[in-house]
């Protein structure tokens, strides 16, 4: 039970690098970038954006919690089950916040990732 930590960490991670990647997409809609603008201007807009600003620090937050994590669960069982749960709550929240589509194609895709981490999670109670 002394490794429960790392799961909730491993948990913080996929909700920190989901909650960078739902930031950064909202922030992109500011920047108008391949618009004419010039390049130092799409910078500066970047750089004055707090929703790219705190995208990059939930990214670097959950680089933090990622570092914390490796030093307990194998890189080969916590890596795919870190991007799979936010590939998961990426793609389900972005139906809710941005009105995005969730094809058929992807709720299968989806449903084979999560078949995915339960095979990985598994693998890793029986070694």
């Amino acid at each position: 039970m002394g490794n429960i930590i790392y799961w909730v960490l491993l948990g913080l991670f996929a909700l920190s690098n989901t909650a960078g990647g739902l930031l950064m997409k909202a922030g992109s809609s500011k920047v108008a970038f391949g618009e004419g603008q010039a390049l130092v201007e799409t910078v500066k807009t970047m750089a004055t954006n707090w929703q790219l600003i705190l995208g990059v620090c939930f990214y670097g937050f959950s680089f933090v919690l990622s570092t914390l994590v490796y030093t307990k669960i194998n890189l080969n069982i916590a890596y795919p089950i870190m991007l799979a749960s936010s590939f998961l709550l990426v793609s389900v929240s972005s139906v809710f916040l941005f009105s995005e589509k969730f094809s058929t194609v992807q709720i299968f895709g989806s449903v084979l990732v999560i078949i995915g981490i339960v095979m990985v999670a598994v693998n890793m109670k029986t070694s």
